[in-house]
């Protein structure tokens, strides 16, 4: 006789209408019942068997399916990874986590929400030397030689010159 039990992840209290599965082999149904308050008991053959959640409850995620063996005396084992551990009791006890978060959806705080964080803010470090912001020199002027303008000007002078004796 194997006993099968749904509990919450939050309050380890029994998890009621959550359709569960049984398959033997990974594949062949053999049970489906709804959890209760009371574990579910069944007679199981030698094997291999897998528990499944088919639905999760209302802010619980779906359980991880629990692979377990009946052998030949009788005894349950559990498979955790690569190992095998005898069952105590023969109880299987399905936890369903409950859910953390919620994607896609903003969760607004009222003021009663804020006595109840413990966002444990602090003041950020100051500076321990003020760094001063350097300016670059800027040249003002132009950079053109004395050479230049001195032929600009001479040129300027042979125009009006020769301007007026036009004139």
């Amino acid at each position: 006789m194997v006993k099968f039990v749904t509990k919450a992840d939050d309050t380890k209290t029994y998890q009621t209408d959550v359709d569960m599965e049984l398959t033997k082999d990974k594949g062949t149904v053999v049970a489906t019942w709804k959890s209760k308050e009371a574990p579910t008991e069944l007679v199981l053959e030698l094997g291999d068997y897998s528990l499944k959640v088919v639905n999760a409850p209302e802010g619980y995620e779906l359980a991880q399916d629990i692979i377990f063996r009946v052998l030949e005396d009788g005894t349950l084992e559990i498979q955790d990874g690569e190992e095998w551990i005898v069952v105590d009791g023969n109880t299987i006890v399905m936890i369903d986590p409950i859910i953390t978060e919620i994607k896609g959806v903003e969760r607004f705080f009222t003021p009663e929400d804020e006595t109840k964080l413990d966002l444990n803010l602090e003041k950020p470090e100051q500076p321990k030397e003020t760094v001063k912001p350097t300016v670059p020199e800027i040249q003002t002027g132009t950079a053109t030689s004395v050479g230049t303008i001195l032929s600009v000007m001479a040129l300027s002078m042979v125009g009006v010159v020769r301007f007026k004796k036009e004139m």
